[in-house]
Order: structure tokens, then sequence, then C-alpha cells
């Protein structure tokens, strides 16, 4: 029998904050152990392998989210790339053109 074992948070702060959040989860994949833990509840992960991401960009009038989404399983998966280009150059969406603002999914 298996259990799941979760740990959610939703916060608003600082971006700074966030990009430190960001590169303790970057720092922790590279070693191979990330655990994450909010009050009692803790949870730790050892990716291995090849891991599936999900990136979803929104721009909404009011709103804009960046989601992201590492998973990966114990046992073997096939790799299956993306043509994904993650830039802080406005002109590389030009370039590649996907104009900034229509909706773009790979699956």
């Amino acid at each position: 029998m298996s259990s799941k074992r979760t740990v959610s948070v939703k916060t608003r702060t600082e971006l700074g904050k966030v990009l430190s959040y960001l590169q303790q989860v970057v720092d922790c994949l590279r070693n191979g152990t990330l655990c994450v833990q909010n009050g009692q509840r803790g949870v730790v992960l050892k990716p291995l392998g090849l891991v599936e991401l999900e990136v979803e960009a929104t721009h909404k009038e009011d709103k804009q989210s960046l989601v992201l989404e590492i998973s990966w399983r114990k046992k073997e998966m096939s790799a299956r790339e993306a043509d994904l280009i993650i830039s802080s150059d406005e002109s590389v969406l030009a370039a590649a053109g996907a104009g900034g603002e229509e909706d773009a999914e790979e699956e």
C-alpha cells in the first residue's frame, strides 16, 4: 500500500524571496535530494534520470503568471523534447514568431 505525502503552500511575498526559493530548488535538484517543509509537514523528493517539465506562461490584462511543474517516476520514461525557449530577451519571441500574446501549447 502506498502513501501520499504532500506539502502545498500559497503565499504572497517579495520577488527576491521567490528567487531565493527557486535557487534553493535548483541547488537541491543538482544535489539529488529536495526536502520541502511547511510547519510540521514535510516531503523528501529524489529525482532520478529523465524528468517531465511543464511550463505554462499566461499574460492577461491585469495579471501575469508562470507555472512550472517538474515531475518524474521511479521507473524509466522515454525522452520527449520540446522546442522550449526561456529568455529575458523579448526579441526572442518575435524571432520565433510567437508574438508574445498568443497561446502556445506543447503536449
